[in-house]
């Protein structure tokens, strides 16, 4: 039998507190966004506002990717909570700081670390995250983030679900600029969709 080409698997666990543990495993683009977009809104209507989303098994991401974690962490900030992201490789984690994001979404070493970090207080607005991380996968990377001023509205601090005021078009175009610099895809594969990964 024939595999789908786009595949992602979602699994969840659940902790104390209310923590529950989504892993995706896979690629999450346009085709398999909505899937978990579906299950990380399906969380929070049940109650569920301490979300962590464990990206080690994530093999691809694109835009609509990323779309679908600024909604994430939009809903939970309205019911007090957070979503937290571990386990991120070197290629989101340099393509989240150039989108001003890792305030929006905080990473982490590991579920462990992210699960154990205190709970920021809760504020209208981005939750700044307790504990910088560098990206699992780039361990000379030696910098911190970038940090906006205290309590402004500086680069780490922007409204969830909306980048910089990019549309989503304008995010596509920047995330795949970003990508060709790094060398993760080549320019024949920017026009189609779905070939921007990271």
């Amino acid at each position: 039998m024939k595999m789908n080409t786009y595949q992602l698997k979602l699994s969840e666990r659940h902790y104390p507190g209310g923590v529950v543990v989504v892993t995706p495993v896979g690629e999450l683009d346009m085709a398999t966004a909505p899937e978990l977009d579906d299950r990380l809104a399906h969380l929070t209507a049940t109650g569920h506002h301490r979300l962590i989303l464990n990206v080690a098994g994530l093999t691809f991401c694109d835009a609509s990717g990323i779309r679908v974690l600024t909604r994430a962490r939009a809903r939970v900030d309205r019911h007090g909570g957070w979503l937290r992201l571990a386990a991120v490789d070197s290629h989101l984690y340099k393509t989240l700081a150039i989108l001003a994001l890792l305030t929006t979404l905080p990473v982490f070493d590991s579920v462990t670390r992210a699960i154990i970090a205190a709970d920021p207080p809760h504020r209208t607005g981005p939750v700044a995250s307790p504990l910088r991380a560098r990206p699992t996968s780039d361990p000379d990377s030696r910098r911190p983030p970038r940090r906006g001023p205290p309590g402004g509205d500086g680069p780490g601090h922007r409204r969830a679900g909306r980048v910089r005021g990019l549309t989503i078009d304008r995010l596509n175009h920047h995330v795949t600029h970003v990508l060709l610099d790094q060398g993760r895809i080549s320019s024949s594969t920017r026009g189609r969709p779905g070939t921007t990964a990271l």
